[in-house]
């Protein structure tokens, strides 16, 4: 049985304290997760997966698991996404803020991901468990590198954003033909 000291036990306090304050529901989670989870339209083997996961983390932490998954998902979620933008014959990739309900998403989804590729004897759920674990125990795994490459790549296209601006704003000191002219070529 794994056991997180005190210190992991003040953290999962302040997530649920700070979860009460800036009214982060727990419902979307469970949302979230239970909807990555279906396959075929079977959303009965999708909530029952969810609750051997809970009952699996409730084992191995003696915490509330749900609280477990959200400090979890909070130390993987992105905030911010690169789009892809074409401005005539430029591509551009832009750092663009996202909700967070999608940023929960998208981690559950890397999370998900990440446990159906690796191979071995242990159980879906088990794999999903031990990943969560390994998340609120800060221990190196593929997910946050996966974070944090992700993050290298918006600091290194935040530039993007000036360029596009700029682009935007040589279009918009043309005259109304020669907008439309652009517009007409550009697409």
């Amino acid at each position: 049985m794994l056991r997180f000291n005190k210190a992991s036990e003040k953290y999962i306090n302040k997530i649920r304290l700070m979860t009460e304050e800036k009214k982060i529901p727990l419902h979307i989670i469970i949302k979230c997760f239970v909807g990555s989870l279906v396959k075929q339209g079977n959303k009965i083997r999708a909530q029952r997966i969810f609750a051997k996961i809970l009952t699996q983390l409730s084992l191995q932490t003696n915490l509330h698991p749900l609280y477990v998954i959200q400090y979890a998902l909070l130390l993987l979620r992105p905030s911010i996404n690169l789009v892809t933008r074409k401005r005539g014959p430029h591509t551009f990739q832009i750092p663009t803020a996202i909700t967070r309900e999608r940023s929960f998403r998208i981690a559950i989804h890397w999370l998900l991901k990440n446990c159906k590729k690796k191979t071995g004897s242990l159980s879906f759920i088990n794999k999903v468990t031990n990943e969560i674990l390994a998340i609120v125990a800060k221990k190196p795994t593929s997910l946050l590198t996966i974070r944090s490459e992700i993050q290298k790549g918006i600091v290194a296209s935040r530039s993007n954003f000036k360029k596009l601006k700029r682009f935007v704003t040589s279009i918009n000191k043309l005259s109304p033909r020669q907008q439309a002219h652009h517009k007409w070529h550009s697409k």
